[in-house]
Formats: structure tokens, C-alpha cells, sequence
């Protein structure tokens, strides 16, 4: 959200290559938000993990 702001409020003041960056690096994070659920849907957490102490 910080760097949607600073995008918004200061776009007059940037110049092409800095926003170039900002938008780059929104890229990333939204790139990286879409590999962690990605991840979280392919290798599920297990809800109840066995104790490893415990004897079969």
C-alpha cells in the first residue's frame, strides 16, 4: 500500500525511471504474494502434525 501511495501522491515529481522502479517492485510483491498461496495450496500445512516422541 506504501507504494501505491508514494505512486499516487508523487507521480508529478518522479521521474520515468524511478517509477519504473516503484512499479517494479509492486510487480514483486504481488509476484511473490501469488507464489506463497500457490505454494500454501500445493504443500498444505498439516493441521494435526504427529508427535514424533510417541511410538507406533
Amino acid at each position: 500500500m506504501a507504494l501505491a501511495r508514494y505512486l499516487v501522491l508523487d507521480m508529478k515529481s518522479l521521474d520515468a525511471w524511478r517509477m519504473l522502479g516503484v512499479t517494479a517492485a509492486m510487480l514483486l510483491l504481488a509476484i511473490s504474494v501469488l507464489v506463497i498461496r500457490y505454494g500454501h495450496i500445493r504443500f498444505p500445512y498439516d493441521e494435526h502434525p504427529k508427535d514424533r516422541d510417541s511410538q507406533p
